[in-house]
Formats: structure tokens, C-alpha cells, sequence
């Protein structure tokens, strides 16, 4: 089901606010190379252990441009920051970007990052094995399949992450259908893999736009019968 931006609810009654995650603050906001996540998924990264953070509402499916909070849990183990991964089946258009905004309350300050087709990178040459992925479909993508495509923003702290607290929101504005995973990282290796996820759904057309395909069509077809009458010789 999809979720408006109204699904963020008030949060603040059960997750800590800032004033209890002491003086941890966002040290970098950085989108991941492909070295970046070689490195991240180097021989000692872990995906089975429980996620470092996730979605109040379990595994939602959102369009683009809807903020939808992000929380953390009560395991933490020394895990210092927290890998958004997008990923596509669909690359990129050359003049197409996707934005992601993370609203960070505990910095209070909004982080902003681009995509382009070059920041997306296979699933062999990001370094995730298949084999140890196996969380289903979100969008009709599946996580590690050979075909998919995965660009990233790592979210570091300057201390490990507090425990279950709304750290912020993230908001992804895509021109095509996109799944976001959540890591989390301890000492820039993976540590840890979500089971919460979200669908981001490309915007559906406006009715403008839609209207407009409808009038140009019809146009269209009364230009092929005007042509194929006067063939004929009728008017």
C-alpha cells in the first residue's frame, strides 16, 4: 500500500528525541563510490545480524518525494553509521538525477545528495553476495540479483548511533522505480541489514500531462482519417 506523507504520524511520544542521544551529531553525509563500497563489504561484513535502524511502519511503499521517518532500534553494538542503498532494475536516463534528503534532528540540518547513472553500480562490482541476500521482492527488485543496480549515501556519526531514537526523515525524489535497504556500519564495514525496507514509486503523470496525451492522440487520429478521406476523394 502506498503511503502519503500524513503516514509519518507523530513519533516523538515513542521514539527518544534529541535531547536524549546525548551529543552524538552527523559527521559526514557522503554517496558511496565504488571503492567506498568494496570496502564497506569488505571479508568481515556481516548482513544477518539485526538492523541497525529501520521504518516505524514495517516495509512501506512510498511515491516519490513522500518523508518517511527513520528510526533507530535497541541494537547498536558499536555500529558508528547508517548505508542508505537504492537500487533499480531501470538505469538512468544521461539527463536524469535522483535526490535524497535526509532531515537530520539530531544535527538539525537537512543533507542533500545526487544521483546520476554513473553512481549506480552492479551488484559483483559493489561487493554484496548474493548468497547472503534473501529478503524478497520491494518493487518487483529483488536486492542482489545480478541485474540490479545499487547507489548508496553513507550517514556517519561521531559516536555509535543512539539506541531507538528518530534520527530523522528521508525523503527520495526518482523518476523510476527504486527499493531503499538499510545498513548499518561499524569501523566503515557493513555490520549489520535491516529487514525493514521501502518501495519508492516513480510519480504517476498529473492529469495535465495525461490530458494532454489524450488530446494529442485524438488530434493524431482525426489527421490520418482527414488523409485517408481526401485519398479517397472525400471531404
Amino acid at each position: 500500500m502506498l503511503v502519503s506523507a500524513a503516514a509519518l504520524g507523530v513519533l516523538g511520544a515513542v521514539f527518544a528525541g534529541p535531547a536524549d542521544a546525548d551529543t552524538v551529531t552527523v559527521s559526514s553525509f557522503d554517496k558511496e563510490t565504488q571503492a567506498g563500497f568494496a570496502a564497506l563489504n569488505g571479508k568481515d561484513a556481516k548482513y544477518n545480524t539485526p538492523g541497525l535502524a529501520g521504518f516505524p511502519n514495517g516495509n512501506p511503499s512510498v511515491y516519490s518525494g513522500t518523508a518517511f521517518a527513520l528510526t533507530t532500534t535497541n541494537q547498536i553494538d558499536g555500529q558508528d553509521s547508517i548505508l542508505l542503498v537504492l537500487s533499480a532494475l531501470n538505469p538512468l536516463a544521461a539527463n536524469q538525477t535522483i535526490t535524497l534528503t535526509f532531515n537530520d534532528v539530531l544535527s538539525h540540518k537537512n543533507d542533500v545528495v545526487q544521483f546520476k547513472a554513473a553512481d549506480f553500480f552492479t551488484t559483483a562490482n559493489a561487493g554484496f553476495k548474493a548468497k547472503d541476500f534473501d529478503n524478497g521482492k520491494v518493487n518487483g527488485i529483488t536486492f542482489a540479483d545480478a541485474n540490479v543496480m545499487h547507489a548508496g549515501v553513507d550517514i556517519v556519526y561521531s559516536g555509535n548511533v543512539p539506541k531507538k531514537t528518530l534520527v530523522g526523515s528521508v525523503t527520495v525524489n526518482s523518476p523510476i522505480d527504486l527499493r531503499l535497504d538499510i545498513f548499518g556500519d561499524k569501523s566503515r564495514v557493513i555490520a549489520s541489514h535491516s529487514s525493514s525496507n521501502l518501495g519508492i514509486r516513480a510519480p504517476e503523470p498529473s492529469g495535465f500531462v495525461l490530458m494532454a496525451g489524450g488530446l494529442l492522440a485524438l488530434l493524431g487520429a482525426r489527421r490520418r482519417r482527414s488523409r485517408q478521406g481526401g485519398a479517397d476523394g472525400l471531404v
